[in-house]
């Protein structure tokens, strides 16, 4: 009999990251705790993450693609959007020709992967194809009657931006089904949900669906956070938390902050994620995790190592020293903690979560910067604010703070 794997951790606390399709038949989730999906499914196999092996089968993938054509709307490393129309106009392959194609050229470049393909007249119905095709095959649906066919008992929650919370109104008013939701009047589902939810809904009930495929688009904001590992204690920490691991309820405390000016300045960067941290005034030992998120960027126009659209600061998009930001905030830093850089980054705001009292319990606290900071950054400083610091701006933080 095949046995079920899914990728995660081999603790018993660690979730499921991913979980194949003989997992998911023994009711084994993404997300779920390792421990409850192997009271699910005894014969669980449990493998570790290959993140290199990963990239590579992705950027196969992505290389394979844009051999075809360059009309590709990127969804994860391995889901994307292609517009063929051209290169099936171009070639006069059937869409099932091409999707035969594609599939086998992805299984022999990436050493065995096999891929699902749904085509469709537009995005949605070609993701709906997608999910019908999977684990390993392809479905062409471009007949008006095999939509509305595929449509007619489709649970509502499978059209995009429909949440639990959205799914249980909807069910409440009798619309359970696209089928179902179809019958509705705007006007009405208006009134209950507002009409641009009440429009887009019944559009995707429909079938119709009029985004294009964006080759690109431009980052409006950029973001990381991290909770602390609750399962860890330093062996020098100086002070007990109230519970050891922190559990319980956590509140999180928001603030943000906006610049006068765009900059991608890493000196005044640090000046305000100060004045933030100070103002929120959190005990370290009462720490959750970390965030930090800046939002309302703008292209800079002088330059990836300069100053933003306005002025920015002078400096040059100068490095921040995260070690002596984190042991201004941590009164219990230790020293000769690794050091980062912060550059080409514009500050918004942050945001904080101490833990209630419930329980007896206190956990940590999270930054969080979300408002409406403005901020410059060019495309490469950009990027490398993405792949290089924000990753690691929580983390040398976190060192400071672990207990």
């Amino acid at each position: 009999s095949e046995k079920a794997s899914c990728g995660s951790l081999h603790q018993s606390w660690s979730e499921v990251a991913s979980c194949s399709y003989a997992a998911r038949a023994c009711g084994v989730r993404n997300g779920m705790l390792l421990g409850r999906a192997r009271e699910l499914c005894p014969e669980l196999i449990t493998v570790p993450y290959e993140f290199e092996a990963y990239e590579a089968a992705s950027s196969q993938l992505y290389r394979l693609l844009g051999e075809f054509t360059h009309s590709l709307q990127a969804v994860s490393c391995d889901e994307l959007f292609v517009d063929c129309g051209e290169l099936l106009r171009e070639t006069g392959a059937s869409p099932a020709q091409l999707a035969c194609l594609v599939r086998k050229e992805v299984q022999e470049r990436t050493g065995g992967c096999t891929a699902s393909c749904g085509l469709g007249p537009n995005l949605l119905v070609a993701r709906l194809a997608t999910k019908q095709a999977k684990p390993d095959g392809q479905r062409v649906l471009l007949d008006p009657a095999g939509i509305a066919e595929l449509l007619r008992d489709l649970p509502v929650r499978e059209l995009p931006g429909v949440g639990r919370a959205l799914e249980a109104r909807l069910t409440s008013l009798g619309f359970g089904t696209c089928g179902l939701l179809r019958g509705a009047q705007v006007s009405a589902l208006g009134r209950e949900l507002g009409p641009r939810v009440a429009q887009t809904l019944l559009d995707a009930a429909n079938g119709r669906d009029d985004r294009p495929v964006l080759a690109e688009r431009e980052r409006k904001s950029i973001s990381a956070e991290i909770n602390y590992g609750a399962m860890m204690r330093r062996s020098d920490a100086p002070q007990e938390t109230a519970k050891f691991g922190g559990h319980g309820v956590c509140n999180t405390v928001n603030k943000s902050v906006a610049l006068p000016l765009d900059t991608d300045d890493a000196r005044l960067l640090l000046q305000e994620c100060m004045i933030i941290v100070r103002q929120l005034r959190l005990a370290p030992q009462d720490m959750r995790g970390l965030g930090i998120h800046m939002t309302r960027l703008v292209p800079a126009t002088t330059g990836s190592g300069g100053s933003g659209s306005s002025g920015g600061g002078g400096g040059g998009g100068r490095s921040m020293d995260i070690s002596r930001f984190a042991k201004k905030v941590n009164p219990f830093a230790a020293s000769g903690s690794a050091a980062s850089s912060l550059s080409g980054a514009t500050s918004s705001s942050m945001s904080g979560a101490t833990s209630g009292s419930m329980s007896g319990a206190t956990s940590f606290y999270v930054w969080r910067t979300s408002g409406s900071m403005s901020g410059a950054t060019s495309g490469s400083m950009r990027r490398h604010f993405q792949r290089s610091i924000v990753p690691h701006f929580p983390f040398y933080v976190w060192r400071h703070f672990r207990f």
